[in-house]
């Protein structure tokens, strides 16, 4: 489920929009998600929309429910945050943009912690 702010932000624009575009059963089809997101400003090519299906649709049963179309923009903020951090745009986060990133977040980390850090998440060591 999103984090609460997110909901709390948004709740009854995305409540609105989850209803007109829902069928009777309270869930979106395939087909009723393309106008929801519309309806929110976003627009994904068919590719984007299959793999953004397939990662929210936690039951796996093909439609979405109103916590899995919310999270929908958790997803699109976790990636707006990681663009942000990837200051290269490599697609990947090094060592020094994880520091710069937690500096601006007020944390004063050393080299040696934000090593611990990404040896905790970073299985193949790629960034």
């Amino acid at each position: 489920m999103p984090p609460p702010s997110l909901i709390a932000d948004h709740a009854s624009e995305l409540e609105r929009i989850f209803e007109e575009h829902a069928g009777e059963d309270k869930k979106l089809q395939p087909a009723e998600l393309t106008p929801a997101l519309v309806a929110m400003g976003v627009q994904l090519t068919p590719a984007e929309m299959r793999d953004t299906l397939a990662r929210v649709d936690a039951d796996g049963d093909g439609e979405l429910d109103f916590d899995e179309f919310a999270s929908i923009f958790e997803i699109g903020s976790l990636r707006e945050v990681f663009d942000e951090m990837d200051a290269d745009k490599s697609g990947f986060i090094d060592e020094h943009e994880l520091r710069l990133a937690l500096n601006e977040l007020g944390y004063q980390a050393s080299k040696r912690d934000v090593l611990n850090m990404m040896s905790r998440v970073d299985a193949d060591g790629d960034g």
